[in-house]
């Protein structure tokens, strides 16, 4: 890429091309996002776009019809570019560094109740009871558990790491969201059912401990192949969000996903450990991410509330009396 006119269009291939490190769905989020910049401001060149035409691509997004949360997603997802471009002298600034962003509401923490989850595991089978428990104690995201390899656990320090893995002719190259190692607990209970996974469903040879042998058996043949792609490697199990939908509706559960798991294991942990700890076992790269766990209002503090109010109340009219 030379240093002459560079326009949108080409920014955007060079930095895909030069960024190995980009996840599968990093890159997933870019492209429709510099498609609809595209869009708002034509392929123009990368130079001469000022803060003028990322307020227009900000115009242009809401008049598509978009919620604001939608709309900052799409200006979040076009910023590494353009810092990207910067750094490599391509534009003389990023438009986007200082960019008053939309304001979007704070959405509501969805956490399971203890209930929920006997509910959800009643009706589960082994390794899902194994996926659920892991996401729900030790804060694994989807991609995490899906990942996980036998010699990641330590069943005698009762821990769990969460790494980068490199590619071997029997397992993917993989890596966690934020690229970073980071050690969890590992619970007595998950650790008995990780065990009894590996006695009675995990063959010999099988890396992974919360795939099935035949989706390890299909992505490994991918693997050697060839043709395992960049999503597959991310989401091995590609039927997991309707296998877990399934079982949450049998367990008559009415809402809530498999990442609300992940965040009911945070929130709880947010009740008893400083942020940047909760940070460091979350596996944030952004602590205001973490903090959202600490500025959400639960439940039994607007009970203590109300009841402190009542308490108020009824003190007032007493005197009156």
């Amino acid at each position: 890429m030379s240093q002459d006119t560079q326009t949108l269009s080409m920014l955007l291939e060079a930095y895909i091309a030069k960024k190995k490190r980009l996840s599968w769905s990093t890159i997933s989020q870019t492209k429709p996002a510099w498609k609809h910049l595209i869009a708002a401001v034509g392929d123009m060149d990368v130079a001469d776009f000022r803060y003028a035409e990322a307020e227009d691509y900000e115009s242009y997004l809401f008049s598509l019809g978009l919620r604001a949360r939608s709309v900052k997603s799409y200006l979040m997802a076009v910023r590494p570019v353009f810092g990207w471009a910067t750094r490599h002298k391509y534009a003389a600034s990023n438009p986007f560094e200082d960019y008053k962003m939309p304001r979007v509401p704070a959405g509501e923490i969805h956490i399971y109740s203890q209930a929920e989850l006997r509910d959800i595991l009643a009706v589960a089978n082994l390794r899902w009871q194994a996926l659920i428990m892991t996401a729900a104690t030790a804060g694994l995201r989807k991609s995490e558990a899906l990942n996980l390899r036998i010699d990641d656990v330590d069943f005698e320090r009762q821990t769990i790491t969460i790494q980068p893995h490199k590619e071997t002719n029997d397992a993917w190259d993989w890596a966690p969201k934020s690229f970073e190692r980071r050690t969890v607990p590992l619970a007595e209970e998950v650790s008995n059912l990780f065990c009894t996974l590996l006695a009675d469903e995990i063959p010999n040879g099988q890396p992974y401990l919360l795939l099935t042998e035949k989706q390890y058996g299909t992505r490994r043949q991918q693997l050697q192949q060839g043709r395992l792609t960049d999503r597959q490697r991310l989401r091995p199990d590609e039927g997991f969000n309707n296998a877990f939908r399934r079982i949450r509706q049998r367990a008559g559960i009415l809402q809530g996903t498999f990442h609300d798991l992940r965040r009911t294991c945070l929130t709880h942990w947010s009740y008893h450990l400083p942020v940047q700890e909760l940070q460091k076992l979350a596996g944030h790269a952004d602590i205001a991410t973490t903090m959202r766990y600490y500025l959400a209002v639960r439940g039994d503090v607007l009970d203590l509330i109300k009841k402190h109010t009542l308490t108020v109340t009824q003190t007032n009219r007493g005197d009156k009396i």
